[in-house]
């Protein structure tokens, strides 16, 4: 079986590039190293890659980490809370997501830090990764 996931989002330029800036919304789940995922822009183009070929291994797991570590909190807040009046229920609601921030980013454009767009000159790259592991699938298929 080989994951297939699908982006989209509506198509923003505010630079009024060349290059879409537009980028997909990843909610509660980082690309996964070894699924294909098919990103379209609204009216302007599509594009595939492989999740590794976006994410680093290293770097998703130490995100996966952080929510996990945030996870194990709960408990010593429970015992904090356990014994105060809280008629009302307050307690924090920590939603999973991750976005793509510039200031994180360790791409380069034109000598300032940016985040590199999904369409940018690698892109053929990564859709030949692609194309290169489902050719090895069949290969595999035939032998």
């Amino acid at each position: 079986m080989i994951p297939i996931e699908t982006k989209f989002s509506k198509y923003e330029d505010k630079l009024k590039s060349k290059e879409i800036s537009s980028r997909p919304v990843w909610n509660s789940n980082l690309p996964k190293a070894n699924a294909i995922y098919l990103y379209a822009v609204s009216g302007r183009d599509t594009t595939f890659f492989m999740g590794s070929d976006i994410l680093n291994n290293d770097v998703r797991r130490i995100l996966i980490e952080y929510f996990e570590n945030l996870d194990k909190g709960t408990d010593q807040l429970d015992k904090l809370l356990s014994n105060l009046d809280n008629n009302f229920g307050f307690y924090p609601y920590i939603r999973k997501a991750y976005e793509q921030k510039q200031e994180k980013s360790t791409y380069q454009k034109d000598g300032k830090i940016a985040i590199e767009s999904y369409f940018s000159n690698k892109r053929d790259q990564r859709e030949n990764t692609v194309i290169d592991f489902l050719a090895s699938l069949e290969d595999k298929e035939k032998k």
